[in-house]
């Protein structure tokens, strides 16, 4: 985390595909410590990551999706919500409360 940190990103977008990217420990006075927040202290525009396991099997479909409408919109948020949306439907068996959000 603190070499991600060092970093001088100047990117619109860090998408990260890994188990449970977005979680991290308490650290009093500062939050939540994790790769993703790392990635946003470093000067990263947004990050895409992960509150779960992931298998490596689903998650293709989903990152593909996203990946789809980001270049057509350039909206985080919105391809993340509909890429998520139409993995639902697709992929009924592989349903999650949540799988991935964005700083």
């Amino acid at each position: 985390i603190s070499e991600i940190m060092g970093l001088k990103l100047n990117g619109q977008l860090v998408f990260l595909s890994s188990c449970e990217s977005a979680i991290g420990e308490y650290e009093y006075g500062e939050g939540i410590s994790s790769i993703a927040r790392a990635f946003i202290e470093a000067g990263a525009g947004g990050v895409v990551a992960s509150i779960w396991k992931l298998n490596d099997k689903e998650i293709p479909p989903l990152v593909y999706s996203f990946y789809k409408k980001y270049f057509d919109t350039y909206d985080i948020s919105r391809s993340l919500f509909n890429a998520q949306k139409e993995y639902e439907n697709s992929f009924a068996k592989f349903k999650y409360p949540f799988i991935f959000y964005t700083y």
